[in-house]
């Protein structure tokens, strides 16, 4: 994965645009997404128990992820 294609995930995260974020992600998420991946999927989830599963595969695949093990 090039390291620029989750800029576009980022951008909407940062306008509030969840989801376009969960559009943009959706089908990314489908082929071993990296932890970084997890842990924007868990900024564009709609409740806390989805940002929690989220959050722990990002971590389950990271243990060190800064970002995920602070949303955590």
């Amino acid at each position: 994965m090039p390291p620029d294609s989750l800029e576009p995930v980022r951008e909407a995260l940062k306008a509030g645009n969840k989801k376009t974020a969960q559009a943009i992600l959706r089908p990314m998420l489908n082929d071993q997404p990296p932890a970084e991946m997890w842990r924007l999927a868990a900024q564009a989830c709609p409740n806390v128990e989805k940002t929690i599963v989220c959050l722990r595969r990002a971590v389950a695949l990271d243990p060190d992820h800064d970002g995920a093990n602070r949303l955590l």
